[in-house]
């Protein structure tokens, strides 16, 4: 099922839905490219982002009034930094969806990851052995 999506600058972003297999995936990837695009990934990098992202309380809860209006702020920032175009989309009031683009380019496939900035509440937090909202 492929159903079109938003234009961003000289972008189509396809929103599609997929059953993919993880043993089908060095099917439709080459090796080679996949040890390119994971020779490009600092262990360290990727461990402090996940970091800093899980450190942000995005539970949306609108009695404690809390939303993903921060995190979103600092994956936008993040993608900035690293020179990609960065769309805001204020969908709802601190709810905005945030869209990164990269360069467009030749070749023929494309590549769209899609993630939530917002999560369920954690409950009571003294049921917890670790505390949900550390920071």
């Amino acid at each position: 099922m492929n159903v079109e999506g938003p234009k961003t600058s000289d972008f189509y972003i396809p929103c599609s839905i997929f059953d993919i297999q993880e043993e089908d995936i060095p099917k439709m990837i080459p090796a080679e490219i996949i040890e390119k695009v994971l020779n490009e990934i600092d262990p360290d990098e990727l461990m402090q982002l996940t970091a800093e992202l899980v450190r942000i309380n995005s539970v949306w809860d609108p009695v404690a009034g809390t939303n993903e209006q921060a995190v979103s702020e600092m994956i936008a920032s993040w993608a900035r930094s690293q020179g990609f175009d960065v769309q805001v989309d204020p969908v709802a009031p601190n709810r905005p969806n945030i869209i990164i683009s990269g360069p467009a380019a030749a070749q023929k496939r494309t590549l769209m990851f899609e993630g939530h900035t917002d999560v369920v509440t954690p409950g009571d937090v003294s049921a917890w052995k670790y505390d949900p909202l550390w920071r």
